[in-house]
């Protein structure tokens, strides 16, 4: 791997989805089909077809929550959701597909030295009524936990492959994430970021969830490959995310 490239997961442009390697999580592996019923694929309409661009994950029926710069400054009307599907090759039933009608972004979303501060987003679409059995709604209202120094939880995602996976990571210490990131210009504070060890998400995973304990705590923001590399998540139970 290589430990001097910076990299920032932002959505594809047109000029590099047709160029681009196929990738996906960083030794992820395939899930079952509704193991992860919240996980979606963001999708923009590029070069006269539809392309994964972004996560997304279903907070309700209506609302799906992703990253900021992936729409950020974008006509949303170019957009969509796509769900309840592992292959996006296969967008045949149960696959659900639903335009976005409006997003919502957060006033404070910035630049953050290399990456983003605050990259949240919530995207209004027309329906998302699960299909799938074992699928269930996220409350992130719910969200309480704030210590997760040392936990084991789950990044899923489709990255800039065509197949859902997931990958089991571990969340490091805001002091860690802070020393890594000395010298990039990047704010990281308790409050608003949690950062897992390693570079285990490319491109098409901005927006994503990572899960704790079956509960979800943060969308993928960016990435820092310089090892031993750092993934940088918005942390969901940041208050500012209720203004």
């Amino acid at each position: 791997m290589a430990c001097w490239q910076l990299v920032i997961l932002a959505a594809v442009t047109a000029a590099h989805a047709s160029t681009v390697m196929e990738k996906r999580i960083i030794g992820g592996s395939k899930v079952v089909l509704g193991e992860f019923g919240f996980a979606g694929s963001l999708q923009q309409f590029l070069d006269g077809e539809w392309t994964h661009v972004c996560g997304c994950t279903r907070k309700l029926s209506n609302v799906f929550v992703s990253a900021a710069h992936c729409t950020n400054g974008s006509d949303i009307s170019t957009f969509r959701a796509v769900f309840d599907t592992l292959d996006l090759t296969d967008l045949s039933p149960p696959a659900q597909i639903t335009s976005i009608t409006s997003t919502y972004v957060l006033g404070s979303f910035t630049r953050n030295g290399p990456g983003y501060k605050l990259d949240y987003s919530e995207l209004n679409v027309v329906n998302s009524n699960i299909t799938i059995p074992g699928s269930q709604d996220f409350l992130l209202n719910n969200v309480t936990v704030t210590n997760l120094t040392g936990e084991q939880c789950s990044i899923v995602g489709f990255g800039e492959g065509k197949m859902l996976m997931s990958k089991t990571v571990t969340v490091i210490s805001t002091a860690e994430c802070v020393q890594r990131l000395t010298g990039t210009g990047a704010t990281i504070t308790e409050r608003d970021e949690i950062c897992i060890d390693g570079h285990s998400i490319t491109a098409g995973d901005s927006g994503t969830s990572l899960v704790c304990g079956g509960e979800f705590v943060g969308v993928a923001s960016w990435s820092y490959v310089p090892c031993p590399g750092t993934s940088v998540f918005v942390r969901l139970s940041s208050p500012i995310l209720d203004d």
